[in-house]
């Protein structure tokens, strides 16, 4: 009975570190630039104004390309006289997805995704320069067990005239891993 429970703590060790913190937490740090069109904005329907951060990098899709329902994290809206990214939560299509802001940070200074909840909210957030913004994504799959990945990700330009946004972001690979930087 032990040998049996010993292959199977084994066996699942796999999929538990792919969806808990890894205690090495190596990994490379990829940082992306991205670009996002409002959304609210018809003469940008086609273009992307999503963005899927639950896999290794950062993936803009347009909303309106068909099976992309559910598959996104944040969208890219026009709200109070800027742009404002809103988590897929506000719109019921997941719990989890939520935008914490990290006030008056570049991107390498955030070493790690807030453990208050309270901090990540649901609503639209406005886009700012000079700010740091943390993601948590929706619920994904991570080898079987369902999990979140955290990203952090900075504004480099917010034209609202225009209704464009560009940001880096980073995205730590880890489920339910809150490191935004590799211990390597």
């Amino acid at each position: 009975m032990r040998l049996r429970s010993l292959l199977f703590v084994v066996a699942l060790a796999p999929a538990l570190a792919a969806c808990g913190d890894d205690p090495t937490n190596t990994w490379d740090v990829v940082v992306d630039t991205v670009t996002l069109f409002s959304a609210s904005r018809p003469a940008f329907i086609g273009q992307p104004s999503a963005l899927d951060m639950s896999i290794s990098l950062t993936f803009p899709l347009p909303l309106e390309t068909p099976g992309v329902t559910g598959r996104w994290d944040v969208v890219l809206i026009d709200g109070n006289g800027t742009l404002s990214l809103l988590p897929a939560s506000a719109f019921g299509l997941d719990t989890k997805s939520g935008i914490a802001t990290i006030g008056n940070r570049v991107l390498e200074e955030v070493s790690s995704a807030p453990s208050d909840t309270t901090l990540y909210v649901r609503t639209a957030v406005p886009m700012q320069m000079g700010n740091v913004y943390v993601l948590r994504t929706r619920r994904v799959d991570c080898g079987g067990v369902t999990g979140v990945r955290y990203a952090k990700f900075e504004p480099i330009s917010v034209d609202f005239p225009n209704g464009v946004l560009r940001l880096r972001t980073v995205v730590n690979p880890f489920c339910n891993n809150r490191s935004l930087v590799p211990s390597n």
